[in-house]
């Protein structure tokens, strides 16, 4: 998983799929792209509106974290939903 500045990939690289989610004053987008190289990874962005303007974060997460990106994002939410609480 990359979540540090140096390592993101070039914007070059070219969109296989899009998707963006609605909600309220943000806007969630996901994208997969595929670099030269022919790698994939999604970037997982977040739109919002503040005081100072728009605001955006990325976070880029490549084929080969992917799996445990989602285990571990699928963990998170579980405990959202459990309000708080730590299931199996």
């Amino acid at each position: 998983m990359c979540l540090m500045e140096e390592r993101y990939p070039e914007e070059k690289e070219d969109a296989v799929y899009s998707d963006k989610v609605p909600a309220g004053r943000r806007m969630y987008f996901f994208d997969v792209k595929k670099t030269s190289k022919g790698d994939f990874y999604l970037v997982i962005s977040e739109r919002r509106r503040t005081e100072e303007g728009k605001k955006r974060d990325r976070i880029w997460v490549f084929q080969e974290d992917l799996e445990r990106f989602l285990e571990a994002l699928n963990r998170a939410s579980d405990v959202v939903e459990n309000s708080g609480e730590l299931t199996s």
